[in-house]
Protein backbone atom coordinates (compact mmCIF):
# COMPACT_ATOMS: atom_id res chain seq x y z
CA UNK A 1 0.00 0.00 0.00
CA UNK A 2 1.46 3.33 -0.96
CA UNK A 3 1.59 5.99 1.83
CA UNK A 4 0.74 9.63 1.11
CA UNK A 5 1.09 12.84 3.37
CA UNK A 6 -1.71 14.93 3.78
CA UNK A 7 -1.89 18.85 3.73
CA UNK A 8 -5.23 20.50 4.91
CA UNK A 9 -6.24 23.72 2.95
CA UNK A 10 -8.54 26.35 4.21
CA UNK A 11 -9.47 29.57 2.83
CA UNK A 12 -9.18 32.68 5.58
CA UNK A 13 -10.97 35.49 4.50
CA UNK A 14 -10.43 39.36 4.41
CA UNK A 15 -10.60 40.83 7.44
CA UNK A 16 -9.65 44.34 8.75
CA UNK A 17 -6.62 44.87 8.10
CA UNK A 18 -5.77 41.56 6.27
CA UNK A 19 -6.71 40.42 2.60
CA UNK A 20 -7.61 36.52 1.84
CA UNK A 21 -5.20 34.12 3.05
CA UNK A 22 -4.81 30.52 2.14
CA UNK A 23 -3.35 27.85 5.21
CA UNK A 24 -1.65 24.98 4.52
CA UNK A 25 -1.12 22.43 7.56
CA UNK A 26 0.52 19.28 7.53
CA UNK A 27 -0.56 17.73 10.91
CA UNK A 28 1.97 15.15 10.58
CA UNK A 29 5.19 17.35 10.83
CA UNK A 30 3.10 20.21 12.93
CA UNK A 31 3.80 22.48 10.26
CA UNK A 32 1.60 25.23 8.74
CA UNK A 33 2.17 28.12 6.56
CA UNK A 34 -0.33 31.16 5.76
CA UNK A 35 0.17 32.72 2.04
CA UNK A 36 -1.79 35.03 0.06
CA UNK A 37 -4.52 34.59 -2.01
CA UNK A 38 -3.26 34.99 -5.39
CA UNK A 39 -6.64 36.03 -8.01
CA UNK A 40 -4.67 34.44 -10.63
CA UNK A 41 -5.89 31.45 -9.71
CA UNK A 42 -9.60 30.33 -9.30
CA UNK A 43 -9.99 28.68 -6.01
CA UNK A 44 -7.82 28.30 -2.95
CA UNK A 45 -7.02 24.47 -4.18
CA UNK A 46 -5.31 25.90 -7.13
CA UNK A 47 -3.26 28.19 -5.12
CA UNK A 48 -2.19 25.30 -2.65
CA UNK A 49 -0.89 23.12 -5.54
CA UNK A 50 0.87 25.68 -7.29
CA UNK A 51 2.61 26.38 -4.01
CA UNK A 52 3.43 22.96 -3.10
CA UNK A 53 4.77 22.33 -6.67
CA UNK A 54 6.92 25.03 -6.55
CA UNK A 55 8.25 23.94 -3.02
CA UNK A 56 9.15 20.28 -4.33
CA UNK A 57 6.05 18.85 -3.36
CA UNK A 58 3.89 17.60 -6.40
CA UNK A 59 0.25 16.92 -5.83
CA UNK A 60 -1.02 13.51 -6.57
CA UNK A 61 -5.02 13.93 -5.51
CA UNK A 62 -6.90 15.60 -3.12
CA UNK A 63 -10.00 14.50 -1.28
CA UNK A 64 -12.71 16.93 0.03
CA UNK A 65 -13.30 17.10 4.19
CA UNK A 66 -15.89 18.42 6.64
CA UNK A 67 -16.87 21.86 6.18
CA UNK A 68 -15.77 22.25 2.52
CA UNK A 69 -11.73 21.74 3.44
CA UNK A 70 -9.64 20.47 0.98
CA UNK A 71 -7.00 18.03 1.70
CA UNK A 72 -4.00 17.56 -1.05
CA UNK A 73 -2.36 14.50 -1.03
CA UNK A 74 1.58 14.46 -1.91
CA UNK A 75 4.09 11.35 -1.71
CA UNK A 76 5.84 10.90 1.52
CA UNK A 77 8.14 8.56 -0.27
CA UNK A 78 11.47 10.18 1.42
CA UNK A 79 9.99 11.41 4.50
CA UNK A 80 11.02 14.72 4.30
CA UNK A 81 8.66 17.85 4.46
CA UNK A 82 9.38 21.53 4.46
CA UNK A 83 6.10 23.50 4.16
CA UNK A 84 7.46 26.61 5.83
CA UNK A 85 9.48 27.67 3.01
CA UNK A 86 8.37 31.23 1.46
Amino acid sequence: MENYHAVEVKYLPVTNSRGSRIKLTSYRFQQSVTIPFDYQYNSAEEIAIAYLTNHGHPVIGQAEYKNGTTILFIDAVDGRFKLLKN
